[in-house]
């Protein structure tokens, strides 16, 4: 237990001397660097990109499709026995194969099914950037607010330890009582606690505020005692590029002609 609480003091007085480090991003950098790292969000991404894919391939089922085929056979049964190859006996065929999209109802119910995952997926995916955006808002807000509190009660402290130090020397002087130095004291203790207080409140939404950014990593020594916003400077992996031409999803109906 003691060395617990050892551990504890060793932290807060690690966070007294570092004092409060400023997050030095704005609210739209942070909500960038969320957009890049946040491993949920990302798999967000990656589902509605894939309802994205997915129902351009159901559109390319139910577009027209023209065929060439052709081919050459001989009146020999397989296998052809090339010792006796007679040459004249041989049949070709060739034309064009015409494929309209007219009795693809197993087609038109898939693409259907597609395009209502895709608008689900769409809607998931705003959400969850709405969320995040204001989540962002408010932290920033909160830091603020946080830091405000803690100059606050820092003053508080240098106030309260002027008093203590007045009333000694008052005391010294008999000008005063016992008592006047201890509720002096006593009016110090309670400065200095709601200074570690607010002190504590900030770093901890710092610290929520650096993992809602995905860029907290825990397993670094004393990660709570880093100034600097981590893991900002590493690479971010590059947006995936479309190999063809993008393809704006179209309604069922526009597939199949009624709009």
């Amino acid at each position: 237990m003691q060395e617990v609480l050892d551990f504890l003091q060793e932290a807060i007085d690690a966070l007294k001397a570092m004092g409060l480090p400023p997050v030095k991003v704005s609210e739209g950098e942070a909500f960038r660097i969320a957009v890049q790292r946040r491993l949920d969000l990302l798999n967000e991404i990656d589902r509605f990109e894939d309802s994205k894919r997915k129902i351009v391939v159901a559109a390319n089922l139910l577009k027209t499709q023209l065929d060439f085929f052709g081919g050459v056979s001989v009146e020999s049964l397989p296998p052809t026995d090339y010792a006796d190859f007679q040459w004249e006996d041989f049949q070709a065929n060739a034309g064009l194969r015409l494929n309209l999209p007219i009795d693809r109802l197993r087609e038109r119910n898939v693409y259907r099914t597609t395009f209502i995952n895709f608008e689900r997926q769409l809607r998931a995916l705003g959400l969850a950037l709405d969320n995040l955006r204001s989540g962002v808002r408010e932290t920033v807000r909160d830091l603020e607010l946080l830091e405000a509190s803690y100059e606050i009660q820092k003053r508080s402290v240098d106030l309260a330890d002027a008093r203590v130090e007045s009333a000694e020397l008052l005391l010294q002087a008999g000008r005063v009582q016992v008592r006047d130095l201890l509720e002096a004291q006593n009016d110090q203790l309670r400065a200095r606690n709601a200074f570690t207080v607010a002190l504590i409140d900030y770093h901890v939404r710092r610290l929520e505020f650096l993992q809602d950014l995905g860029v907290l990593n825990i397993n670094e020594e004393k990660f709570w005692l880093r100034a600097a916003l981590p893991g900002l400077n590493d690479p971010v992996p590059p947006p995936s590029i479309p190999t063809g031409p993008e393809e704006v999803p179209v309604s069922p109906e526009q597939i199949i002609g009624l709009k």
